[in-house]
């Protein structure tokens, strides 16, 4: 039964572009397609990402065809507004308003998301907020509680959150899905809602990771590794893992590394220790110089200072990205400035090594104050 319903998309979709299938091409039926390609394009489907943009040209050009008398059917103002809040062209819709064409009862629904997908975001939150999306179908109304909770981001987060919410319960597996699950990513305190992001990064990773849109979500989930691990339970660092091993190679590198930079420069020697442990496991000259490098910086938080200090300044600047040249510098200044003269070094060597809560506090301090700067170098080498 599955394997009959991935094929029907198809093959509608094919008539689309083929010679004739009238019923296949009615404008409601393109909306239909366009979301069904979408849909599949959140899941990775590189052929359902070529698809959905020959369905938008295809629809841009069949627009002015269509008779005004279709314009008064509930079933086609309702698709007019999911392909306009879907992310198609609002040039030929406008024209079709202007003239008058849409039903009164339709019109402030087709207004409203014309000023969406125009980018007016103060008159399109104002004009959605007046939208009863309970009287449409499952399908627009996710689409409708997307758009108005995206636009509620920044301005009044608790509702956006619940509008996205509402957004993804109603559309699982699409793209509607998709975007308010990065979107709500975005703004979901990490140190109130803790178990509720991680379950949202994971659901993202879950289904989502191959979406052309992926990049922003990995930026997003850099930014909780490398600012909320410390207040972590064994359990959360344990999803959170999870979830970073779902990550492509490259950007799985750079989390984890993150994820050791933050524990590092948070004076973390066991916690820094043990994702020491899980990084052995990735290949490369670049990884094993990191390693190399943070192995180091560990031994200087341990009050094995002398041995960490020679090991990280014989670690090759070169072979090492941006954000760890800066930790390795700030340590190695930090270092210097409280290194014991000659005569206390007998006495150190024989005291117990450090540990998290008596870390030397020139570096933590130091660390500290560039976690913000590495965070950001971070975050552009993740973008897309």
């Amino acid at each position: 039964m599955r394997g009959i319903a991935a094929v029907v998309p198809t093959l509608v979709l094919s008539s689309i572009f083929g010679v004739a299938d009238t019923k296949a091409s009615e404008f409601h039926e393109l909306v239909r397609d366009l979301n069904a390609a979408q849909n599949r394009m959140a899941a990775g489907d590189v052929d359902a990402e070529r698809l959905s943009l020959k369905i938008m040209g295809e629809i841009e050009r069949r627009l002015p065809e269509v008779p005004a008398r279709q314009w008064k059917i509930p079933k086609n103002n309702r698709a007019a507004a999911t392909y306009l809040l879907s992310g198609g062209s609002a040039r030929a819709m406008r024209r079709i308003y202007s003239a008058g064409a849409f039903s009164e009862e339709s019109a402030a629904l087709i207004q409203a998301s014309l000023a969406y997908a125009e980018g007016s975001s103060r008159e399109a939150a104002a004009l959605l907020g007046k939208i009863d999306a309970s009287a449409y179908p499952y399908i627009l109304k996710g689409h409708i509680m997307l758009a108005r909770g995206g636009l509620l981001v920044g301005a009044d987060n608790a509702n956006a959150i619940w509008l996205l919410d509402q957004a993804r319960l109603l559309m699982p597996r699409s793209l509607v899905e998709e975007a308010a699950l990065r979107r709500e990513i975005g703004i979901v305190d990490p140190l109130r809602s803790t178990d509720k992001l991680l379950h949202l990064c994971e659901r993202y990773s879950d289904g989502y990771r191959s979406s052309p849109f992926s990049g922003q979500f990995w930026v997003e989930l850099a930014r909780l590794v490398s600012s909320a691990p410390a207040h972590f339970s064994m359990h959360n660092r344990a999803t959170l893992d999870s979830i970073i091993q779902k990550a492509p190679s490259a950007i799985r590198t750079d989390l984890n590394f993150t994820l050791l930079r933050r524990l590092v420069l948070s004076g973390k020697i066991e916690q820094a220790t043990s994702q020491l442990a899980k990084a052995t496991s990735m290949p490369g000259t670049l990884a094993a110089s990191r390693m190399t490098l943070y192995s180091a910086l560990i031994d200087i938080l341990s009050g094995r200072s002398e041995d960490g200090i020679r090991i990280a300044r014989a670690v090759d600047p070169s072979m090492l990205p941006g954000e760890d040249i800066e930790v390795r510098d700030l340590f190695l200044s930090a270092s210097a400035a409280s290194m014991p003269l000659s005569d206390e070094r007998e006495t150190r060597a024989r005291a117990p090594a450090s540990t998290d809560a008596d870390s030397p506090p020139e570096i933590i301090k130091v660390g500290e104050e560039a976690l913000a700067s590495s965070e950001a170098v971070l975050e552009k080498g993740l973008r897309p």
